[in-house]
């Protein structure tokens, strides 16, 4: 989702990059395969650009787990007024979270196979 240049989507009085982009994200939910975008997405970072604009990517979750490839960008210039908008959202409703394997199960299956991927590292110097 863009904007024609110089005419950016005015922001609704956001006081920040990361705000205008909650804000247009909220608006925008259901577009995006959204059901309620304060509960499943968060900022995880914003970077600074050039002429003060700023992108902010945000992480989609399902109950507090992050989504692979659930992410979303939202550029946005030096008035906080949104330029563009992209990215995927996995549409999940019904996932279950629960751990299948405990935590030190899976941290030894995470130290194996990093093992077996990088052999010229010492077995002991890897931890999960």
């Amino acid at each position: 989702m863009g904007t024609e240049p110089g005419e950016p989507i005015p922001a609704t009085g956001a006081a920040s990059a990361p705000a205008a982009a909650r804000a247009f994200v909220d608006e925008n939910a259901k577009a995006f395969g959204l059901g309620d975008a304060t509960r499943e997405l968060r900022v995880e970072e914003t970077d600074r650009l050039t002429k003060g604009r700023s992108s902010v990517r945000l992480q989609q979750l399902h109950r507090g787990v992050p989504v692979i490839a659930g992410e979303l960008v939202v550029n946005v210039d030096a008035r906080e007024d949104v330029l563009s908008a992209s990215g995927e959202v996995a549409p999940i409703d019904r996932l279950d979270v629960t751990p299948k394997v405990s935590a030190a199960a899976a941290e030894a299956t995470a130290v194996d196979v990093a093992a077996k991927a990088h052999r010229d590292v010492p077995r002991a110097s890897l931890h999960a």
